[in-house]
């Protein structure tokens, strides 16, 4: 009765934000209640592009043929095994001059739509046609352009072939995510030649709750736009059964409200998007000091902050410079005050836990703190004491923009250490900061900043840097501001091994690639690297199982092992 009572009151809370809730930290598998700060903008997995999104897609959707592990190695998740060359599924052959190569993908017997119809190839083939239509909003399109064939065996239904156009190391991770053809076939019919039309008409849109468009532990149950989402138990559902019959994921914009709902148990959960590192360090001060019955995990997140540097303008093109930049910024430091130790100090742009990193002496050029070394190189560099303690050089002070996201606390509290500290070797940083939408959309996009940009990049495992690092994505007018090299760096050497990654088969083959690129990125610093950010999950005590992942699937990729504590689990 007592539990009945519970999720009666829930239910009242959902619907008219009344002050009732159950105490908190109190867990049973009648239900969980996740809090978060954004709303997610469409479950379709082609067309969605946030992480509030993949957040809700991690419960429903598990019809991507292959995922990362805890120990990020690529296992099969709808496919019956990975693809390689080794076990056979992936053959090179000879198309007239040209070698192509051709995959096969067994889906797994058992995978089904929460309606119980079979999960089959001409799912994922109709994924590859919504991929292709330039009418429909994929965020990045070459996937599907790169499949020169798509072929269904005759004899089953659920086995299919691949033939790409170009081979990349990359064709054992995995295509798309599957739709179900017997649901958006018939709308991508009827909708796919008009400009967003099956953007705006798909059922994930305009009937968000049928069973059929989901294949996770959940499927969505209800929605209320700007409110919350209500996620039951897929009894059809192929995989190890989730332990909650219910999850609500309310939407609380405000991080203090969010943290509020916490603690009067109107919430378990404040997921990964909705704390940031600074308010999960007070909130865990706070449930040390009031014996609150709450959790704060940590993990090792992919997301890299870093201070991009305009390579054009004079004062940066001497390398010199940009290592005395370096060498005054005492980043163990900058970890220790702001962020208690939690993130790492990165030397450069591959995370510890990718299978290219490198720490080698000969591969990576570290700089530690040493003000003496920055202000030797500076006068190297032909730099003079002048008036107010700013360096100058033929009467031109050194002195150059520092931008960054303006109201993003965490990166201005940064920006002011990384000030102070360059200040201390005679460098006057000026803080010109703008709103995120402008600084994103405007200035770094079309290389306005000048000096120096400071944001994150979030990478995963094995992820060619052409976007980032290649001369050939250096945003101009003339193609368009596309590519997000903002550092306009030009490195022959890094380009050469950046264009032989993606065609190279060979893991120890890479791994000395990759090595090259990082060379020639410690060596001449086009950027500044700072830390890699953690990430964090915030809950009750009494749940098990949640933990942040170490790669981008967010961490209801394994919702299934989320449990109340042995002693909680009463409700059902």
């Amino acid at each position: 009765m007592k539990n009945r009572v519970r999720l009666i009151v829930s239910g009242l809370l959902l619907c008219s934000g009344a002050a009732f809730a159950a105490a908190p930290g109190t867990l049973t598998e009648a239900e969980l209640r996740i809090g978060t700060t954004q709303e997610f903008e469409n479950l379709n997995p082609l067309v969605s592009n946030m992480s509030a999104t993949s957040y809700i897609l991690g419960a429903v959707n598990r019809t991507g043929l292959v995922i990362l592990d805890d120990k990020n190695r690529w296992v099969a998740q709808a496919a019956e095994r990975v693809p390689s060359l080794e076990n056979g599924d992936a053959v090179f052959f000879q198309d007239a001059s040209k070698k192509k190569l051709k995959v096969t993908w067994r889906i797994r017997k058992d995978a089904v739509w929460a309606d119980g119809k079979p999960i089959v190839a001409s799912d994922y083939e109709l994924a590859w046609k919504v991929g292709l239509a330039d009418t429909v909003s994929v965020p990045n399109r070459e996937p599907y352009q790169n499949v020169e064939r798509f072929d269904i065996d005759a004899k089953n239904p659920k086995v299919f072939t691949v033939t790409f156009t170009e081979p990349k190391f990359t064709f054992a991770r995995g295509l798309w995510s599957a739709l179900p053809s017997h649901v958006e076939g018939k709308v991508f019919k009827e909708w796919g030649d008009k400009p967003q039309g099956y953007d705006r008409n798909t059922s994930y849109a305009r009937t968000a709750t049928t069973p059929a468009l989901y294949s996770g532990p959940y499927r969505l149950s209800a929605i209320k736009l700007g409110s919350h989402v209500e996620l039951v138990r897929n009894e059809k559902w192929w995989g190890k059964a989730a332990a909650f019959k219910k999850i609500v994921v309310r939407v609380i914009p405000n991080s203090g409200t969010l943290e509020s709902n916490l603690v009067s148990g109107e919430i378990d959960v404040v997921n990964g998007i909705g704390m940031s590192l600074d308010q999960a360090l007070a909130f865990e001060t706070r449930v040390k000091s009031e014996k609150l019955p709450f959790q704060v995990v940590y993990g090792d997140g992919l997301t890299y902050e870093h201070i991009d540097l305009d390579l054009e303008n004079p004062l940066l093109k001497d390398v010199r410079v940009r290592q005395a930049l370096l060498h005054a910024i005492d980043r163990e430091a900058l970890v220790k005050a702001l962020f208690a130790g939690k993130q790492r100090v990165a030397h450069h742009f591959l995370h510890f836990t990718d299978p290219w990193f490198t720490d080698a002496p000969a591969d990576v050029t570290k700089y530690e703190f040493s003000p003496r070394k920055a202000r030797k190189l500076l006068a190297e560099a032909g730099f003079k004491a002048g008036p107010a303690g700013v360096l100058e050089k033929d009467g031109k002070p050194l002195r150059f923009p520092f931008m960054t996201t303006a109201g993003n606390k965490v990166r201005e509290n940064v920006q002011a250490f990384v000030k102070e500290s360059l200040k201390q070797v005679g460098v006057d940083a000026e803080i010109r900061n703008e709103p995120a939408k402008v600084f994103f959309g405007e200035t770094t996009t079309k290389r306005k900043f000048g000096g120096m940009a400071m944001y994150a990049w979030v990478s995963s495992p094995e992820l060619t840097p052409r976007q980032t690092l290649h001369s050939s994505s250096i945003p101009t007018a003339e193609n368009g501001w596309a590519g997000t090299n903002t550092m306009a760096w030009r490195n022959a050497a890094a380009d050469a091994a950046i264009d032989g990654l993606e065609q190279e088969f060979s893991l120890a083959e890479r791994k000395k690639k990759a090595a090259v690129v990082v060379r020639e990125y410690t060596r001449e610093l086009p950027v500044l690297p700072l830390f890699y950010r953690a990430t964090i999950v915030v809950s009750a005590a009494s749940l098990e199982g949640m933990t942040p992942t170490p790669h981008t699937f967010a961490e209801t990729y394994h919702i299934e092992r989320w449990r109340p504590a042995v002693g909680a689990r009463s409700g059902k």
